[in-house]
């Protein structure tokens, strides 16, 4: 027997093919940036309908909150007052008076400017968010 150690064949390959490393990207393509615009395009436009339609209902809902506070006041005033006249039917109420005899803390106002009116059934309105109720019929 021969006392040589005995070698043991090993798979070699013949050719060996190198995979390259990924590129890395240098840039973004076209359509993902336009993608990007667009996205923050539609994002301002519906915020800024939401922020405008938002606006309109804060003005409205502090417009009726005015005209229910001097509503009350006058109610209170004449009460106590009843010979003295607040306000004539279609002209602007004497917010200044509610306000000195402290039935109002404040001026109320209208944010769009809407002047405050009392119709003929004695209900207050305003110029601007509700100028329906000025002809209101007896």
């Amino acid at each position: 027997m021969d006392s040589r150690p005995v070698r043991r064949a090993t798979y070699v390959p013949k050719t060996t093919k190198y995979v390259s490393a990924p590129q890395a990207s240098t840039g973004y393509s076209w359509y993902e940036i336009a993608a990007v615009v667009l996205f923050f395009i539609g994002f301002i436009y519906v915020a800024s309908l939401q922020f405008f339609t938002i606006e309109d209902n804060i003005a409205f809902i502090s417009c009726r909150s005015a005209r229910r506070s001097i509503s009350t006041a006058i109610s209170e005033f004449k009460a106590d007052f009843p010979s003295v006249v607040i306000g004539h039917v279609k002209k602007e109420i004497n917010l200044k008076k509610l306000v000195d005899t402290k039935y109002l803390r404040y001026n109320p106002k209208c944010w769009c400017d809407g002047n405050f009116k009392i119709n003929s059934k004695d209900e207050v309105y305003c110029t601007f968010h509700t100028p329906e109720i000025e002809d209101a019929n007896n």
